[in-house]
């Protein structure tokens, strides 16, 4: 093949494969946002910019770390501050914000959720952090056995979903770079 029909193969191969990622994203995002209770269902069509990115993820290591530590005061603090680094023009507000509100930590683990996925999103749009390290954690107890995944800037499995009562459950299932 010469070099333009090859170059034609690739553009229409991420043509198709953006369409395909596109259209997977909003069916397993339809059923996830059901047991989002008080947090306004997120479109998640592209990522928005957030104000500062690097505050931005250590606040929600922060924040995922004190979940793991069943600190609800300092969970709703660092989601405070974690809104106020986003900016308000994306879900990741809406998500840290509802932490912030959270009346109990059931409710902050469920916005804690959706706000991973987010958080996930956009890494992988923008690249880890400069000296950061990112793992991806599933536990798959979470919700009755349905599972749910979360992102840690260290080694050794700390379940923000579960925290002492199941700190270990879960493992790493992939190294972000």
């Amino acid at each position: 093949m010469d070099k333009k029909t090859l170059i034609i193969i690739a553009v229409l191969g991420v043509i198709i494969g953006s369409l395909l990622a596109l259209n997977s994203s909003k069916s397993t995002h339809e059923g996830h946002e059901a047991h989002m209770p008080n947090v306004e269902k997120a479109t998640r069509h592209h990522v928005v910019p957030v104000l500062n990115y690097e505050e931005t993820m250590t606040l929600y290591f922060k924040l995922q770390h004190a979940l793991a530590k069943d600190d609800l005061g300092l969970a709703k603090e660092t989601a405070k501050a974690l809104s106020v680094s986003a900016g308000e023009e994306n879900d990741m507000y809406r998500f840290a914000h509802a932490i912030h509100q959270a009346s109990d930590m059931a409710s902050a683990r469920s916005a804690f959720e959706s706000l991973s996925t987010e958080v996930e999103v956009l890494i992988r749009h923008k690249g880890v952090p400069k000296g950061m390290s990112v793992g991806k954690y599933h536990c798959p107890m979470v919700d009755g056995d349905r599972g749910a995944s979360w992102l840690q800037n260290y080694e050794g499995t700390l379940n923000p979903y579960f925290g002492a009562m199941m700190l270990r459950c879960g493992s790493k299932v992939e190294t972000i770079k």
